[in-house]
């Protein structure tokens, strides 16, 4: 932290953290306690329907992740307009969601 604090400029730096924020605020309402429900249901299974569990919780996952970064990037022009942020973040946080 005291490295980016010196060697990035307070705007640079709050734009970055913006960012993050972005990134993490969507994709918690993307996998929507994916991981949770995983668990709970994968350790109260058979063997034999485990894996069939985990298919679905990977499909599922990689399939909303990429759903919520091209949700993200098609939204961005509004967001980083209100917020004033630069339009070249769009690809970077639409990939960071996924």
């Amino acid at each position: 932290m005291p490295i980016l604090t010196h060697l990035l400029l307070p705007e640079a730096y709050g734009i970055a953290a913006i960012a993050g924020t972005f990134v993490a605020l969507v994709t918690v309402i993307v996998l929507a306690g994916m991981d949770m429900s995983y668990a709970r249901t994968f350790h109260a299974r058979s063997p034999v329907e485990r894996s069939s569990i985990e298919v679905f919780a990977w499909r599922y996952t990689l399939a909303a992740g990429i759903a919520g970064g091209v949700i993200l990037m098609l939204f961005w022009a509004a967001i980083s307009e209100t917020f004033l942020l630069p339009d070249y973040l769009a690809v970077l946080l639409g990939a960071g969601v996924f």
